[in-house]
């Protein structure tokens, strides 16, 4: 089951009123990152971060990547702040040896989280009690999706790819759907693309896979190492 909640257009991105999560249920963010945000909405931001994540934003050479961080930065601390009932300068995040990130902070709540960005959109997925990963991407980025695929996909994927050469778009649509598959079960598995690669999407044993209706140019994937009952998704 899906349900889709919005907010008002044009709401600043503050805190969330209330986020309850339920056993079973993965809830989804759709946020759209502003090109050029109001001062005043980025110093906002900007209070949510770590001293950590502020050194890094700081030391970014590009405006845009600055904006891009500190808003889905913010935006997941807020997240899980209101999840945890805390504020968002009190979540604290580890690291994995594969780079996964987790939270080092109220580990006894069970809570997992996953993000990815591409473009000038961002996905933030929070679950209870369960594996899950989420994988943003782009249609048009260069690459050449037959070329990738003979190197790494498995054979049942390449075929489908081979049979879909006399419609270029159908193909690259495919590939790229294929693609955040794999990325989001490396971030839910927390193995690492060089492994996750390697699957089969279309069947992977002890992992559900949920393709995300984005629109174009974007695609997406959602990994769970459970069968979710609900994704509740939350549209700007």
């Amino acid at each position: 089951m899906t349900l889709f909640l919005s907010q008002p257009e044009g709401a600043m991105p503050g805190p969330v009123s209330t986020i309850t999560l339920q056993s079973g249920e993965i809830q989804l963010w759709h946020l759209h990152l502003p090109v050029s945000p109001p001062d005043q909405e980025m110093r906002a931001l900007e209070a949510c971060l770590s001293v950590d994540e502020s050194a890094r934003a700081g030391a970014s050479a590009s405006r845009d990547f600055r904006n891009q961080y500190v808003f889905v930065r913010a935006r997941l601390r807020q997240i899980l702040g209101e999840v945890l009932e805390c504020s968002p300068l009190a979540v604290q995040f580890g690291y994995h040896a594969q780079g996964k990130p987790f939270l080092k902070s109220h580990s006894e709540s069970k809570i997992e989280f996953s993000v990815s960005h591409a473009g000038s959109r961002a996905l933030i997925a929070v679950a209870q009690k369960m594996k899950i990963g989420v994988d943003l991407e782009t249609m048009d980025r260069e690459v050449d999706p037959l070329k990738l695929a003979r190197r790494f996909f498995s054979e049942p994927e390449r075929s489908l790819l081979e049979s879909l050469k006399s419609d270029p778009l159908s193909l690259r649509k495919e590939f790229f759907q294929i693609w955040t598959r794999k990325e989001a079960l490396a971030k839910a598995s927390g193995t690492g693309l060089g492994k996750s690669i390697q699957w089969e999407t279309s069947r992977v044993p002890g992992w559900t896979l949920t393709d995300l209706s984005l629109g174009f140019p974007y695609l997406g994937a959602l990994a769970s190492d459970l069968n979710p009952l609900s994704l509740i998704e939350h549209r700007a």
